[in-house]
This record gives C-alpha cells, sequence and structure tokens, in this order.
C-alpha cells in the first residue's frame, strides 16, 4: 500500500486505530517517538502537549500496552514507575469530633474537623470542611492527592481529521479521606502491565491487582467518591489470590466477564449483576503456563493464547462449555507440535475468515497461520500453515481489519504498510478470476512505436523478477502471461510489443505448497486404525476455476509418476489463445 518511512529498525511498536471505514490508522512507536499514518502512507500531523520521554523504552516491541476507546488511545510504557507528586491536600486539621451532631456550631469558612467514630476503627473516620453555610466531606490536609501524570499512562487524541495530540490524561485528585478509607490505588510505586476498558470502566494491571476507575470511565479517577460509605460507581482494586505468584500481565473482556492472564495461571472476574467494589471477585479457571509478551485474542466464542513449549510455542483456545457450566482451553497445536517456534510476540485473529495468524522472533520474515471451520459443535478443519515472505524482510506487526490482513513490514530501504486478502473466494475486478501474485498493482502500459517496448512504471520499488498478467482490455488474451518481461530500472518493467490497449496485473510470483494430512482407514466410531499398513490404489482431487495443473506421486522407494491435467475436457467451449478454467475432479492412481 505504501512506504510508511526510512525507519530500519526491527524493534518498533505498532497499534492500528480502527476508527470507521473512513478513518484507519497506522501507530508507529519508537524509542523516544511516536507517528502516526493513515493507510495509504500520508504521515499525520500529531502535536506533542506532553514531553516524548515517556516514550523512551529499550524494548518498544515489548515495552507498550495500548488501548484504543473512541478517539483516545491510551499508551502504557511497561518499563515506567508510576509515581504520586509532592502536592498535598490543603488547609489545617481544626480538631476531632466523636459524630457529625458534635460539631462545632459556629465555624470559621474553611474550618476542617475530623469525624473519628468508632475510635478503635480507622477506616470510619471521615473529614468535613465547612464552606461557609454548610460542613462538605473533604480529605485530610497535608496528605498526597495528586498522580504524577508524566508517569502514568498518556493519551494521544484525534482531535480532526489527520490531526492528533500526545499529551498527559488528566487524573481526578484525591478529594476525600485519608490513606486508610480512601487509599492511594496498588500500582502506585509500581510498574503497569496493561490497558483495558471493561464495562465503562478504563482498567490498569499492575502486580497482582486489577485496578479499575469510577464509572463513567472518562472521569479517569481512582478514588472514592465519599468515605461514609462504599457505592457502586466507586473504583475497583482487588487481587488475584493464589498460592503461585499471579502477576497478571493481561486482560481481555470475554463471556460478559474479564478474563486475566498471568503466567502460570488464567482467572475471571466478575460480579453479580452489576460490576461494583462490593461484588467483584476474581476466581481461577484454569492453570496454563502462559508468555507474558503475548496479549491473547478474542475470536467469535474463543480466546487464544500461547504457552511456551521449549524450542517452540503452543497455541491455545479457552472456551465456555455452557452445559457443564465449566471453562477450559484445547491445545490448537497438539498435532503439530514443533511447527511454530519459540517466542512469539503477536497473534491476531479474525472470527469472519476463521483464521490466526501469529508472529514470532524466531522467524521474523515468516507468519505463521492456522485455519480451522466449525461445523456445528465439531471442528472439521484444524490446518496449520506458514506465509514465507523475503528473506531479508522482517514483519513488524499485522491488524486484521474485516477480511483484511495488514502488515507492517521493514525491508532494506524503509518500513513498508501491505494489505493480504483473506476473503475466500475473491476475484479481481473485472476478471474472471483471481490473479495470484505478491505486491500486485494494475498499471497501464505505455507503448513505444520506435523501440516496440511497452513500459510499465511500478508503484513501488523492486528489482527482482515480476509477472504480466493481461487485463480485460485484452480481448480474447485475458489472463495470459506476457512473455520475458525485462527489468530496465527498479521501477520499471518492459516488454516486447503493443500492450498498452488497458490495464495489466503487474507483480511478484510465489510458491504455494500443500501437504495432504495423513489418511487413515477409520473404524465404526470414526477412530483411525493405525495398525497394519495401508495401500491407497487412487486418489481423487477436486478442482475449482483451474486450468493447466500436473499432479506427481513418489511412493516410497520407488519413481516419481506425473499425471497431467491439460485444463481441456472433452465437449468442453474451448477458445485459442484464452485462459480456459474448468471445474471438475481428476482421478490418478
Amino acid at each position: 500500500l505504501a512506504k510508511l518511512n526510512t525507519e530500519t529498525s526491527a524493534d518498533n511498536f505498532i497499534h492500528f486505530i480502527n476508527r470507521d471505514s473512513v478513518e484507519r490508522y497506522v501507530v508507529f512507536i519508537k524509542n523516544g517517538d511516536l507517528k502516526v499514518y493513515d493507510l495509504a502512507g500520508t504521515e499525520m500531523t500529531v502535536n506533542f502537549t506532553a514531553s516524548k520521554t515517556y516514550l523512551n523504552a529499550t524494548t518498544p516491541r515489548t515495552s507498550f500496552a495500548v488501548v484504543t476507546i473512541a478517539d483516545f488511545t491510551f499508551i502504557v510504557n511497561k518499563e515506567v514507575t508510576t509515581a504520586m507528586t509532592a502536592d498535598v491536600t490543603a488547609g489545617t486539621l481544626g480538631g476531632t469530633d466523636q459524630d457529625f451532631d458534635d460539631l462545632p456550631t459556629s465555624p470559621t469558612t474553611g474550618d476542617i474537623r475530623k469525624i473519628e467514630g468508632d475510635p478503635s476503627n480507622n477506616f470510619d473516620n471521615y473529614y468535613v470542611k465547612f464552606n461557609g453555610s454548610a460542613w462538605e466531606e473533604c480529605a485530610l490536609p497535608n496528605i498526597l492527592n495528586t498522580f504524577d501524570g508524566t508517569t502514568m499512562p498518556h493519551k494521544l487524541v484525534r482531535t480532526g481529521v489527520n490531526t492528533f495530540e500526545f499529551d498527559v490524561v488528566s487524573w481526578t485528585t484525591r478529594l476525600i479521606g485519608d490513606d486508610d478509607s480512601n487509599p492511594k490505588p496498588t500500582f502506585v510505586g509500581s510498574k503497569l502491565n496493561d490497558i483495558f476498558l471493561h464495562k465503562n470502566r478504563l482498567g490498569l494491571l499492575s502486580g497482582e491487582n486489577c485496578i479499575m476507575t469510577s464509572t463513567p470511565s472518562s472521569d479517569f479517577n481512582f478514588w472514592r467518591e465519599t468515605a461514609t460509605t462504599l457505592i457502586d460507581s466507586d473504583p475497583i482494586d482487588v487481587a488475584a489470590s493464589h498460592t503461585k505468584v499471579s502477576t497478571l500481565h493481561h486482560a481481555i473482556p470475554f463471556d460478559k466477564t474479564l478474563l486475566l492472564f498471568s503466567e502460570q495461571t488464567q482467572f475471571l472476574l466478575s460480579s453479580a449483576n452489576v460490576l461494583s467494589p462490593k461484588t467483584v471477585s476474581i476466581d481461577v479457571t484454569t492453570q496454563f503456563e502462559t508468555s507474558s509478551d503475548v496479549s491473547p485474542v478474542g475470536a467469535g466464542a474463543n480466546v487464544y493464547f500461547t504457552v511456551p513449549s521449549g524450542d517452540n510455542t503452543s497455541l491455545y483456545e479457552y472456551y465456555v462449555e455452557d452445559e457443564v457450566v465449566t471453562n477450559d482451553a484445547s491445545e490448537i497445536t497438539s498435532h503439530v507440535p514443533t511447527y511454530v517456534p519459540k517466542n512469539v510476540f503477536q497473534i491476531e485473529a479474525s472470527s469472519n475468515e476463521d483464521v490466526i495468524f501469529a508472529l514470532t522472533s524466531e522467524d521474523r520474515n515468516h507468519m505463521y497461520v492456522y485455519k480451522y471451520f466449525w461445523q456445528g459443535n465439531e471442528k472439521v478443519q484444524s490446518a496449520w500453515s506458514r506465509w514465507t515472505f523475503d528473506s531479508t524482510d522482517t514483519i513488524l506487526g499485522i491488524k486484521i481489519i474485516e477480511t483484511d490482513l495488514f502488515v507492517v513490514v521493514k525491508r532494506a530501504d524503509g518500513t513498508f504498510l501491505d494489505k493480504i486478502l483473506t476473503q475466500k473466494k475473491l476475484v479481481d475486478t473485472s476478471m474472471p478470476f483471481l490473479v495470484l501474485l505478491d505486491r500486485k498493482t494494475e498499471v497501464t502500459g505505455v507503448f513505444d512505436s520506435g523501440t516496440n517496448l511497452t513500459t510499465w512504471t511500478l508503484p513501488y520499488e523492486f528489482s527482482g523478477t515480476v509477472n504480466v498478467v493481461l487485463g480485460t482490455s485484452f480481448t480474447g488474451k485475458t489472463g495470459q502471461l506476457v512473455s520475458s518481461p525485462s527489468r530496465p530500472t527498479n521501477t520499471t518493467v518492459t516488454a516486447t510489443g503493443d500492450f498498452s490497449a488497458g490495464k495489466c496485473f503487474i507483480g511478484i510470483p510465489y510458491t504455494y505448497k500443500y501437504k495432504f494430512s495423513e489418511q487413515f482407514l477409520r473404524d465404526s466410531s470414526l477412530n483411525p486404525i493405525r495398525d497394519g499398513r495401508l495401500m491407497i490404489k487412487h486418489m481423487t482431487l477436486n478442482y475449482t476455476d483451474s486450468g493447466f495443473f500436473t499432479v506427481d506421486v513418489t511412493p516410497k522407494f520407488r519413481d516419481t509418476n506425473t499425471n497431467i491435467f491439460t485444463g481441456q475436457r472433452l465437449g468442453s467451449n474451448l477458445t485459442v489463445g484464452t485462459v480456459n478454467l474448468l471445474t471438475g475432479a481428476i482421478r490418478f492412481p
């Protein structure tokens, strides 16, 4: 789609903003800086109201957690320790009263008194201030009351079309109580691991705690509204209790609850009816050793997460069985345990196309792909494959938007944005079939009668081999390959003859390989019979919209036999010079 910049670092953090069908952006975070591009590769204006210091990170790719809510994108730097400023609550404590009825009858404006309540219980103390006409609840004077915004999550706000602002968040200050009745959130003095939105509350993970703002989340408030009673809209700060160390790294809303991931245990945060500090609880749901660097993803009714497995990675599918009221996870790499390398750093899922993509640090020019298909309650397809990019490419990040996979990839001369169409049964515009080429583009050539050459200009730089496929403007030749195109420069393609009648498809040819599953006879219960020796006499291959192809069969310790399908069948309507596509089946020994 575009060349984003000339960055050649392989460790930058990538985040996509899918605002609506018109406005979609790529956020590019590197050590000490941030850039935003639209999907055409145009750089957006970012006004930095806050310092870029918060963006400093030794490993940006794994040091940031990001969530987008409408026009706000909240950014967490996992390397920064949160803190309070030196600001304290104003005033001077004038004295202590046992009950509210014991307050002075002739106070002075600004007087602050402590209502002690039960002397043996510090949690029922509260403070009131006379505002000139009445007593109102306030905070104990001279206690810390303000978060240091430079250490807290920052916001990237869309302020207009193609314009963003990077700024600190105006977090609410502590207005009532003291360190007993309205204590500092548990994240203060610690680092943050994740940020999320759940049931209109903005949430943070820090250590073993899940901390959420009061409602509505736009208040950015982590303090109680009153010290005299706990109300449903107050912030939530709850720990995941377990015999194992349970540092929470990821949170994902799932099945009306919040699924929390530590390295060894998974928890469910839930509450009866309304989510409130009165009813919230965290319960153990499963115990798998998961990777802290990979954010789980949801797709349909399932959540997918990774589990380290020596030099490889296992992927698991978390699900809820309503009939037996149980939560569990099943491994989807059990039939290919050594296929996906270790150190996966991103997974992305599409519920529209039933596909999951995985990126790994061990294999940066490959994308591992899991394709599945459910038929009722039975999963009838569970297939893994690998997409290979050029050996010099490094995939930085991916995102599924509708049925398209957007890929940010670093090449020798910069960072590019590519798009892969994952939708089934696609065809090219005005073509009867899909032209299968990488970095495909439609270009109209310019013919030079003096040299008898047609020249096409590419919208990108590439010095390798390309194919040129004739479009529908070439009557009787649609779909044909132009023979022996040459490459005068990195952006031009030439061929002998006049091919300027209309648009041609130009792109990079690639190899597609498919490995058949091992064949088994099955018993009456459909279990595979593994005893004995299976001999297959014939096989039938179904094909759709296919031209010429060969089927090569190599039995063990014997020569290869080649079976040819010519793309022609007796009784077919064939036209000389055109690409003839047929649908049917071929049977071969």
